[in-house]
Formats: structure tokens, C-alpha cells, sequence
């Protein structure tokens, strides 16, 4: 696994991890505004970009770890 694609991995987390609580306020006070529909959608839409920036994390630490034997770890 390249740190590139690590690197890349954290920044879109972070990016999204700043859009997402937005795009539930949005999405929220458009509910309450009268278009319950819309900001549902929209609260919809900052929940599934969040948990896809984070299992994108999740896999890439898992990828990496995945080329390290278990004995270079330490033991507890």
C-alpha cells in the first residue's frame, strides 16, 4: 500500500468529515422549514459520505497492515 493513497485516504476523510456535519444542518433545517423530503435527502446524503470516507480509511489501514507479519508486532 502506497502512502500516497494514505495520504489521500485521510485528506478526503477530513474534507468530508468537515462537509458532513453541514450537510445534516442543511438537511435538518430544511425539514423543519417545511421540505421534509429534500432534507432528508440531504441529512441521507452527508450520512452515507461519511461512513464511505471512513470504511475508505478503515480499508486502507487494514491493506496496510495486511503486508506485515503478526511477529513484528509487539506483544502485550
Amino acid at each position: 500500500m502506497s502512502l500516497v493513497l494514505a495520504l489521500c485516504s485521510y485528506a478526503v476523510q477530513s474534507l468530508v468529515a468537515g462537509i458532513e456535519p453541514l450537510l445534516g444542518h442543511v438537511g435538518v433545517s430544511r425539514m423543519f422549514s417545511g421540505n421534509f423530503g429534500g432534507g432528508l435527502w440531504i441529512a441521507f446524503i452527508g450520512w452515507f459520505l461519511d461512513n464511505a470516507a471512513s470504511a475508505q480509511v478503515h480499508a486502507v489501514m487494514f491493506q496496510s497492515l495486511a503486508c506485515c507479519p503478526a511477529t513484528q508486532f509487539p506483544r502485550p
